[in-house]
């Protein structure tokens, strides 16, 4: 869609879509096994609080800004590699 016209803004959109997908799919693998998280794992902690903590912040803000700032990077070396 965004690729063919403009490849910058199609590698800027993919790599902002590609967190959010990701932590989507944690979230949704995680509420399947919601009762295991919160009884082995938390030993019947604050559900809110991991949810918060280890998706939002060491998951998701890091994964967002390493592909925003690499997504292009590489697309860069790459043309420059298929050009050659």
């Amino acid at each position: 869609m965004f690729g063919k016209n403009n490849s910058s803004k199609g590698i800027l959109i993919s790599s902002i879509v590609t967190p959010v997908v990701n932590t989507g799919l944690f979230l949704i693998g995680t509420i399947f096994i919601l009762d295991i998280i919160s009884t082995q794992i938390l030993g019947g902690g604050s559900l809110l609080y991991f949810f918060g903590f280890s998706i939002i912040v060491c998951n998701f803000i890091p994964e967002l800004i390493i592909n925003i700032i690499c997504a292009p990077a590489l697309y860069r070396v790459y043309k420059a590699i298929k050009r050659s």
